[in-house]
């Protein structure tokens, strides 16, 4: 349930409320349980039919739009430019967060958009740099100061433990389909259910 709209963000209670009888009418509606143990009527007061609103209604938040799709973009632009700073080696004025030794298993806390392009990082020249837009209109920049090659003699007994278990998994269910196969049964689903 919707914290801010409370016993309101139910959909019978809405469907009630909003009904022509009520909006005619303007009496309670019938006793409506929204969760286990709570009955809610409600009663319209005045209702307004929905329209578009006015410019000066919508002013404030046309502009708020405006402005952030602005700062979206400056920030982008900036974060590219730095990107490409960084990379001809030059000094730029950035603010590092704390280093991560990330994996795609292990993210850190990142999430899982921002792995792949800085797995796919050219780590030829370290430290390496990744610019990533960001979903709420900023640009992350990633400093790759070290590469760790994972080290395959531990995965192998473990992929080849599971390599096994699918294999058994694979063998049984075949077996169990050759078995059926060749005998006659009959599977009755209302027996099964039945305990």
């Amino acid at each position: 349930m919707n914290q801010d709209l409370g016993p309101l963000d139910n959909a019978k209670l809405l469907s009630a409320l909003f009904s022509q009888d009520s909006i005619k009418t303007r009496r309670n509606t019938d006793a409506i349980e929204v969760a286990p143990g709570t009955l809610v009527s409600a009663r319209v007061i005045e209702h307004q039919p929905a329209g578009p609103r006015s410019f000066e209604e919508a002013k404030g938040e046309i502009a708020a739009k405006l402005k952030k799709q602005k700062a979206v973009a400056l920030a982008q632009k900036d974060g590219a430019a730095k990107l490409e700073q960084l990379r001809k080696g030059a000094a730029v004025a950035v603010k590092w967060g704390p280093t991560r030794n990330v994996s795609r298993r292990d993210s850190q806390g990142l999430p899982r958009e921002f792995l792949e392009p800085i797995a796919t990082a050219d780590v030829s020249k370290l430290p390496a740099y990744v610019g990533i837009p960001v979903a709420d209109g900023g640009y992350l920049l990633v400093r790759i100061t070290k590469v760790t090659e994972a080290d395959l003699k531990d995965k192998a007994a473990e992929n080849t433990a599971r390599a096994s278990m699918m294999l058994g998994g694979a063998q049984y269910d075949a077996y169990l389909g050759s078995l059926r196969s060749r005998a006659d049964v009959e599977i009755r689903p209302e027996a099964l259910e039945k305990k």
